[in-house]
């Protein structure tokens, strides 16, 4: 992705600009008389004279490098300005022959905060929402009118807390003393509540981002957070003691302080902006390589690598269910933010759910191109298919569900009833044949076998159901019953005692009931059955030793593959997983 040559121009333009200004800050930063001058932080530390110069610096170089290389270069023309006012600090101490210089160094201190608190809401490289522009356009009004104050109304000679260069500077509207003051003593109030608002903002941002967004965002907004809470603290201080002396009060120490945190601040801002172009960079190739079909089911696994973002999801829009549904055909919702919409046509293809600090919303589309969205497409419909095979699925689990459910029922009722009244009427026979003889003792017998033929015939069928005890007592009691009435030697190995869901156990049995049914078929004279759960799936095996199978057991197959579970049937083995969640 590329911009137009015009931009490109503009940019470049800016950022020369910008170095040369910054030349010209450190040219005077460097030349400031230090025997002539009034007392200045570099005076007051050797370590001050190194490091309040190379924050300056280094947030020149960061601000280049970000203006250059970003999406958007407003972020580059924010630290370029952050550097400006770092390094109008020193030159406020310029001598006699830069007065006028060193009155406007002295007017733009008070846009630092504003500065500052621009950035925070800008970084990564963000488009600022409505009332993010209106508190913007706040802190930079109240930044104007303060250093407007400062410049028109601030002559050093008569500024009872002046420190640094206080020799006459007639201000333009001269002899309001007091006004300058007031202006001194609102802006630092309104400084303090704006460097309050950039710890807040910044806080609140990356307590709201996943733990990748922290990552991603870390390096930048934590060195802003403590470039304000220095800042905050200065402004404390300044209105409890006026005098900005770097040898009391702590003020060296806090000068230190903000230098390092813009030291750091430097380096976050260049590591996100070098970030963020590697993944643009990665993504125009990605792009390439959709073009060239790549394997179905990979765009995630390719996104996930382009972005550096192992959280990146891709949910495809299905048109007939008008839902979204990832990789698998799984139905999902997307997440209210951190998303990138691709459409095709005007059509909606897909959503991309990511942290948007490595790369925002309008880059990451622009950088998918014509090509990439032609396999996007390719994969929704390979979703799409994916997504009417799960609804199968479960289409085929609810009319188990509901088949098991009606056996169940079914098997209750002919328990508690039918047969219960069978018995009854047995039971009545046998005492009415006590007291009978003859012909009507002959009938009484004939119905008395018929009963218990039919009770048989009954039991049988109720047999074919599910048992009352596999509801009731669970899967290991279930095959210890069918073992003890199965037609050939059952031996039970490693059963689970766990109670699973009721249509794993119902698969289950159904499954070694089928198998022992098909070894009597074939002559076994023993069946070895096993029920044990392995990586939350249950396994069934049934192993016996009659003749070769020749049914492949179509039931267990379909019954178990609803469950979303395999069977394997050889000639003599059979062998089920079903998943138990």
């Amino acid at each position: 992705m590329t911009s137009p040559p015009s931009a490109l121009g503009a940019r470049l333009a800016v950022v020369c600009a910008a170095m040369l200004a910054g030349a010209l800050g450190i040219v005077a930063t460097f030349h400031i008389p230090v025997a002539d001058s009034p007392l200045t932080y570099a005076q007051a530390s050797d370590l001050a004279r190194a490091v309040g110069p190379a924050a300056g610096v280094a947030l020149l170089v960061a601000g280049v490098v970000a203006a250059a290389l970003a999406h958007r270069p407003q972020v580059g023309f924010l630290v370029i300005a952050v550097s400006a006012v770092w390094f109008a600090q020193d030159l406020a101490a310029l001598g006699d022959d830069a007065a006028l210089l060193r009155r406007l160094a002295t007017g733009v201190a008070p846009f630092a905060a504003a500065l500052i608190l621009h950035l925070v809401l800008k970084t990564p490289d963000r488009r600022l929402a409505r009332r993010e522009h209106a508190v913007v356009l706040a802190g930079y009004g109240i930044a104007a009118v303060a250093a407007a104050g400062t410049v028109l109304l601030r002559d050093p000679f008569f500024d009872v807390y002046c420190w640094r260069q206080c020799r006459p500077d007639n201000a333009p509207i001269a002899g309001h003393p007091d006004a300058a003051d007031a202006i001194r003593v609102l802006a630092l109030w309104a400084s303090a509540v704006t460097w309050a608002a950039v710890i807040s903002i910044t806080a609140r941002r990356l307590l709201a981002a996943s733990p990748g967004g922290r990552r991603l965002l870390g390096p930048a907004l934590v060195p802003l957070a403590l470039t304000g809470s220095a800042e905050l603290a200065r402004a404390i201080t300044l209105l409890t003691s006026p005098v900005e002396d770097p040898l009391r009060d702590g003020f060296l120490a806090l000068h230190l302080i903000r230098a390092g945190a813009l030291l750091l601040l430097a380096a976050g801002v260049t590591w996100v902006v070098l970030r963020a172009a590697r993944a643009r960079r990665r993504v125009s190739r990605l792009a390439a390589e959709l073009g060239a079909a790549p394997p179905p089911g990979k765009l995630r696994a390719a996104l996930v690598a382009a972005l550096g973002d192992p959280t990146v999801e891709v949910l495809y829009w299905l048109p007939g269910s008008r839902q979204y549904v990832d990789a698998e055909g799984k139905p999902r919702t997307p997440p209210a933010a951190g998303t990138t919409a691709i459409t095709r046509a005007g059509r909606p293809l897909a959503v991309i759910v990511h942290e948007t600090a490595a790369l925002d919303a309008e880059a990451l589309e622009r950088a998918l191109g014509p090509a990439a969205r032609l396999a996007i497409e390719n994969e929704a419909l390979r979703a799409e298919i994916l997504s009417q095979l799960e609804q199968l699925r479960a289409s085929r689990t609810r009319i188990v569900a509901t088949a098991d459910d009606a056996r169940r029922r079914l098997e209750r009722d002919l328990h508690d009833g039918a047969q219960q009244r069978l018995l009854a009427v047995a039971l009545e026979v046998r005492l009415t044949r006590a007291r009978a003889d003859g012909e009507l003792g002959a009938r009484l017998d004939r119905v008395g076998q018929e009963l218990e033929r039919s009770f048989g015939e009954l039991r049988e069928l109720a047999h074919g159901i599910f048992p009352a005890v596999l509801t009731e007592a669970g899967l290991d009691a279930a095959l210890a019953t069918l073992a003890d009435s199965a037609p050939v030697a059952v031996e039970l190995g490693a059963i689970t005692q766990d109670r699973l869901p009721a249509a794993v156990e119902a698969g289950a049995y159904v499954a070694v009931d089928e198998a022992i049914r098909d070894a009597t078929a074939r002559g076994a004279a023993v069946v070895d059955v096993s029920a044990h759960v392995d990586d939350g799936r249950l396994v069934v095996t049934a192993e016996d030793d009659g003749a070769p199978r020749a049914d492949r057991l179509l039931h267990v197959v379909d019954r178990v593959g609803a469950l979303g579970g395999d069977v394997h049937v050889t000639a003599r083995r059979l062998r089920a997983e079903i998943p138990c969640g």
